[in-house]
């Protein structure tokens, strides 16, 4: 077995790799087609700056494959990081050091590029979709660091230190969902103090610099400047990076924010 660059023949065997996976419920990620594939491994960030091994066997089968993205300077990543995109093994392979010996080799190749961390987490500026489990298929367009239940998830504990804990939640409005009655008073009595709640008129000016600077996010402040941008312009977010999906938007999308005169001092992210 050794350790290689990924070539773009390698794709089928990677793709099934990643679907075996995904339908024997060992990962929460979306499935996987060539158009998927293009998107997330072949274009912005991964393209730029994207690290991608497999491992070949001696009969020229494909038993492992591991991505990763190099230090980049990008909306949200941090400088000197670099960071691990996923890392799959046949199931009839595992146990061998196939996991390990990819591991290591992304690892050799991150230190040569400048890192001086690898990690996981939703940072990376390659997003892949998850289903969220107990939903009819509903996802989400941002991977979390790692999964606590995901089939890697004691391997990848015995490699990486935890840093946080992050919690998804998720809430269902197909059923016995409404507004709470007592929403419009809040909603009087912040106006009471000066704080409007609302949906974005796509017109005001108003400074959010500060509260992106005071949550530490350079990320949701890209967010904001390209999609404010999107509603003067009256059309979709130019940055492809945070198109649903991958898809276009076709125009502007709402935005939900709480202001105090002139100033966003919080907002939903683009709805």
């Amino acid at each position: 077995m050794m350790i290689r660059e990924f070539r773009d023949e390698d794709r089928s065997a990677v793709m099934h790799l990643w679907n075996a996976a995904v339908e024997a419920g060992e990962v929460v990620y979306a499935s996987m087609d060539d158009d998927y594939f293009e998107r997330k491994f072949c274009q912005g960030p991964a393209e730029k700056a994207g690290v991608f091994l497999v491992a070949e066997e001696k009969d020229g089968r494909i038993s492992g494959a591991i991505h990763g993205v190099k230090p980049v300077d990008l909306p949200g990543t941090k400088p000197g990081w670099s960071y691990l995109t996923f890392e799959l093994v046949r199931a009839e392979d595992r146990g061998r050091g196939i996991g390990t010996a990819l591991l290591e080799a992304l690892k050799v190749r991150m230190k040569e590029a400048g890192a001086g961390v690898l990690a996981i987490t939703s940072l990376n500026p390659v997003n892949l979709d998850w289903k969220i489990p107990g939903t009819p298929g509903h996802d989400h367009n941002n991977m979390p660091g790692l999964d606590d239940a995901c089939q890697g998830a004691v391997f990848f504990r015995k490699h990486f230190e935890p840093a946080y804990h992050e919690i998804a939640m998720y809430r269902s409005f197909e059923s016995g969902f409404s507004v709470p009655g007592e929403i419009e008073a809040l909603q009087m009595k912040l106006r009471e103090n000066g704080i409007e709640t609302g949906r974005y008129n796509g017109i005001q000016e108003y400074e959010y610099e500060t509260m992106c600077k005071r949550v530490g996010s350079p990320y949701w402040q890209h967010v904001l400047d390209t999609e404010i941008r999107a509603h003067h312009l009256g059309q979709p977010n130019e940055d492809p990076a945070l198109w649903p999906d991958g898809i276009k938007p076709e125009g502007p999308r709402p935005l939900l924010i709480a202001t105090v005169n002139n100033r966003i001092v919080g907002f939903t992210g683009p709805v």
